[in-house]
């Protein structure tokens, strides 16, 4: 399993080559730490809900939608 899910509600998806996030993101709501860094990611859609720290450095990402972040 590549996620690392800790007491912190940190998930560790960095270093994995994602060229997109999983849809089943989209329902993990304890999610408030998301560290994407160093994946293929060319864009940030299926972010989780209640994300408040992103780390997604050392990406393909060009461009950063607003209709891609949580509300």
């Amino acid at each position: 399993d590549i996620c690392k899910e800790t007491k912190n509600e940190v998930l560790d998806l960095s270093r994995h080559k994602l060229k997109q996030l999983p849809k089943e993101l989209l329902e993990f709501t304890w999610v408030k730490n998301l560290n994407v860094k160093g994946c293929y990611l060319t864009n940030l859609i299926n972010l989780p809900p209640n994300l408040e720290e992103l780390d997604a450095s050392n990406n393909q990402i060009k461009v950063l939608k607003k209709a891609e972040l949580p509300n």
